[in-house]
């Protein structure tokens, strides 16, 4: 079996992972993303051509919904793809929402293709979603588990909602068994701190690997570029987070621009605890935007999905524990709720909806539960979108925006930057080019230049689309325009760190798989992360492994095979390159 990297290698967005073994009758794609941000300099929204006929293509597996890893879908189904797209539900509903809203990116001409793909792929015949989880550790099983000779498994992961990693197992012709482990992007772990974001961390769940004689395994190195990063508890998180909450309930307006899927959610749940607790900050006003399909369709999803129940792969006659597989129970159990408990589940379900701006029909039967402890305040979903109702003092924005480029984010930010009371929060990453990416850089501009360098860049515009003058009038933002301050809410990033990476790649026993000999991978392919990122992620994983494994750093413009196969040369030559 060989693989080969169109996308997210040598770059951060635009993962597409292709893998193919005659014998074995395999060929398969892991993600179809789209490149973004500087990643996309030059590139069309939609061009029709992969480097490979999607017709032959047997299956696509999706690791998650964000755009960077399912954005080319459309192009995909258009250009003759008919098989099936292996996701968990929560990916599948999420992906729907993030195509939909992603077709105002392609080019007119396009838009009647694209539309037509959507609507071929609502079809549920065009997605393998059966999954269970199998073990106490969470990780996620797919019950149609084969392709040909191939054995599937999903990995659950905490970057998002529905976000998994995806486990193939096979045997050679001499008997050999060989795994390849495909990671999109892994979440962060609470091993060592108390992460407290909506999601259970997974990396124990990620461990065991079914026997084999030789693993490769593909990660990502997006926080490579700061190899000393530190995990950020839920105490600090908070701490910062309840700062510029004192600020807007002293007249401050907050805007934080975050992604539409996981960080919003985040945000918004962690406020409505601040809010909660401390009475200085209940009259604070927060608000949601509907921002065309992902404002509030996201956390819609959100509120369906995270807190469901599923019965574990068994046979049916055996009697087993229904459990969550999502949720990270110890935030619910800091709020009074046991997650176990059906009716306490209930509440704890009225009082996500609650935080998340949703209307809930509450059950009659949690009535009573709920008026025993008390609930979350709610945030306000708002139609009239305009910078001026948004940015009063007193209010928190909180909108779904990609990295600040797309939606109400775009408009609201130039605003924001010019408004003397405003306050910019800024969560989780921004790839080189993003909105959030060119305010990190202003961050840092302020922090470490002198009054005398500031006044001597005022006119030089921002970074990226900020700095451009917009076909709707808008001016562009220069260093000289802005009144508001840029403040950073850490502990929101969905990325492991260095060290959560090094433990994924070679973790340690876990409790409950002793009997399984923890493999760790002779061959690792490192992509997902800028030049540089890549590097120090290759780096520090050559100085763990050692000289017996080969850590590869792919360049999608090289688009080279390599094999995954134990007793062969990592590059493939027998297949050259497209």
């Amino acid at each position: 079996m060989r693989i080969r990297f169109h996308g997210a290698a040598g770059t951060v967005t635009g993962s597409m992972m292709e893998i193919v073994d005659e014998r074995l009758g395999v060929h398969a794609l892991v993600d179809c993303g789209m490149t973004q941000g500087e990643d996309a300099a030059g590139s069309a929204a939609w061009t029709g051509r992969f480097p490979f006929d999607p017709t032959t293509l047997q299956a696509v597996f999706l690791t998650h919904a964000h755009l960077d890893h399912c954005g080319r879908l459309l192009e995909l189904v258009d250009s003759g793809f008919k098989e099936k797209i292996w996701c968990t539900p929560e990916t599948r509903a999420l992906t729907m929402l993030q195509l939909n809203d992603g077709i105002i990116q392609v080019h007119p001409s396009a838009r009647p293709a694209a539309r037509a793909a959507l609507k071929a792929l609502q079809r549920d015949d065009r997605w393998n979603t059966e999954v269970s989880p199998i073990d106490k550790a969470n990780s996620l099983f797919m019950r149609r588990g084969a392709l040909g000779k191939v054995f599937v498994r999903a990995l659950r992961s905490s970057h998002l909602l529905g976000a998994v990693g995806w486990q193939f197992m096979w045997k050679s012709a001499d008997g050999t068994r060989h795994a390849l482990v495909c990671y999109g992007d892994s979440g962060p772990t609470s091993l060592d701190h108390d992460a407290g974001l909506l999601l259970g961390d997974n990396h124990q769940a990620a461990t065991p690997v079914l026997s084999c004689d030789h693993l490769s395994m593909v990660v990502e190195s997006t926080y490579g570029q700061d190899p000393e990063r530190t995990p950020v508890g839920r105490a600090e998180r908070l701490t910062a987070l309840a700062r510029a909450l004192r600020e807007v309930a002293n007249g401050a307006t907050l805007v934080v621009p975050a992604f539409s899927f996981g960080r919003t959610q985040d945000v918004l749940f962690d406020i409505a605890c601040l809010r909660r607790d401390d009475p200085k900050l209940r009259d604070v006003r927060v608000l949601t935007p509907q921002d065309r399909t992902l404002g509030d369709s996201g956390s819609a999803v959100y509120a369906e999905h995270l807190l469901q129940v599923r019965r574990p792969a068994a046979k049916p006659h055996h009697k087993v524990e229904v459990r969550t597989v999502w949720p990270n129970r110890a935030i619910w159990s800091s709020l009074g709720l046991d997650l176990k408990d059906h009716k306490q589940r209930a509440v704890a379900q009225v009082w996500l909806q609650d935080a998340l701006g949703l209307d809930a029909a509450e059950p009659p039967a949690t009535a009573s539960e709920r008026a025993q402890l008390p609930g979350l305040p709610r945030a306000e979903r708002i139609t009239n979108t305009a910078p001026g109702a948004m940015l009063t003092p007193g209010t928190v924005v909180v909108a779904g925006s990609g990295m600040g480029d797309h939606g109400v984010m775009h408009g609201l930010l130039r605003r924001a930057l010019r408004t003397e009371h405003a306050l910019i929060g800024l969560v989780g990453f921004g790839s080189p080019g993003s909105a959030v990416a060119a305010l990190r850089a202003l961050h840092k501009s302020r922090t470490e230049l002198s009054a005398g360098d500031l006044e001597a860049i005022g006119n030089q515009p921002l970074d990226g689309e900020l700095g451009k003058n917009q076909p709707n009038g808008d001016r562009a933002v220069c260093y000289g325009d802005v009144r508001a301050r840029v403040v950073e809410l850490p502990g929101y990033g969905g990325h492991a760190t260095l060290n959560q990476l090094r433990r994924l790649v070679a973790p340690e026993p876990v409790v409950g798989y002793e009997k399984y000999r923890i493999r760790h991978p002779d061959r690792l392919f490192v992509v997902h992360g800028a030049p540089y990122a890549q590097g120090k992620v290759a780096e520090s994983m050559r100085e763990l492994l050692g000289e017996a494994a080969d850590v590869i750093t792919p360049k999608a413009r090289d688009a080279r095979w390599y094999s995954v196969e134990a007793g062969t040369d990592a590059v493939d030559d027998e297949h050259p390159s497209a």
